[in-house]
């Protein structure tokens, strides 16, 4: 598989060139299905979702699908994901997102779309892919956010969980907090800032950009 996880998007032309080195062709020639189906949940400005799939049309991409795929059946989901070279899936309620992939089995699906198409995740589309820490764990991360639920897991497609938005102005997660709860992490642990990401092709795993990256 081929995947690169970010916190905030195409937000440099590291992360940029990242993406074009793992499609193997230029941005002109991409088509990217851009899936919005974590954001469902949250009742906030939701500016910071139409600037993620901006940054794609300032990239040059030659064509951007949104979808949101909740509650639809398989037959309307799969043309969107078929024709799609990158499965870009964007951020929200990581736990609602990981709930509406066990509905649409995708734990199953992915792997088989992801022999031929790259992965981009964006904060949760990124964290869905990994194991999540446990709700309390998370809760204290996160400060700012609060979706009501604790239910759903992620997919385990790679062996560690993923904090994204480490030191953002959008958040209040700083690397000393982590630092503080690190012996609580039952499992690895990579966080990274919102000019990083981790770029990952058959389980190798390489680093992006020139920001914050920790490891646990």
């Amino acid at each position: 598989m081929k995947l690169l996880l970010t916190s905030a998007g195409l937000r440099n032309d590291a992360i940029k060139d990242a993406l074009v080195s793992l499609v193997g062709k230029p941005l002109s020639e991409t088509k990217v299905l851009f899936v919005t189906t974590a954001a469902n949940t949250g009742s906030d400005d939701k500016r910071w979702l139409v600037e993620d799939m901006n940054r794609f049309i300032e990239a040059g991409v030659g064509v951007i699908d949104i979808l949101d795929f909740a509650g639809l059946p398989l037959e309307v989901i799969l043309p969107h994901f078929e024709r799609a070279d990158v499965i870009c899936v964007g951020g929200g309620d990581e736990r609602y997102l990981a709930r509406m992939f066990e509905a649409h089995n995708f734990a199953k699906l992915l792997p088989e779309w992801l022999k031929f198409k790259v992965y981009m995740g964006i904060s949760a589309g990124s964290m869905v892919l990994g194991q999540y820490l446990v709700p309390a764990l998370g809760a204290q991360i996160f400060l700012e956010e609060d979706f009501g639920n604790t239910e759903g897991e992620g997919l385990d497609l790679v062996p560690f969980a993923y904090i994204p938005h480490l030191n953002s102005s959008f958040f209040s997660l700083r690397k000393e907090r982590l630092e503080g709860m690190k012996d609580k992490f039952t499992i690895p642990v990579y966080a990274t800032d919102d000019e990083t990401a981790l770029m990952i092709v058959e389980g190798q795993i390489t680093k992006v950009g020139h920001g914050e990256f920790i490891r646990y």
